[in-house]
């Protein structure tokens, strides 16, 4: 993204394959804090790209569970605040 439209940076990235394709998921599949996609083609394997950027951000990551044995074992509805700490204030 330029600002005003986005620019192909397919082959610079090696992003070659030009075979027709019928979704793409986006998330952290390998849990080290950056998206990774997986994009699902017609007649081919699925494709995966790992992002192996390394950069300093940090990230959380959050698991919950919900404690009924019955109801809500997903913790669906579960609301999370988030507050970020810079140099100790």
């Amino acid at each position: 993204n330029t600002g005003t439209h986005f620019s192909d940076v397919s082959d610079e990235l090696g992003l070659t394959d030009k075979n027709t394709a019928r979704g793409v998921s986006l998330a952290d599949f390998d849990n080290d804090g950056d998206l990774d996609v997986v994009i699902s083609r017609m007649t081919l394997p699925a494709l995966v790209y790992r992002n192996e950027s390394q950069n300093s951000n940090s990230w959380v990551g959050l698991a919950f569970e919900g404690n009924g044995t019955s109801c809500n074992r997903d913790a669906a509805g579960t609301q999370v605040t988030v507050e970020s700490v810079k140099d100790g204030k």
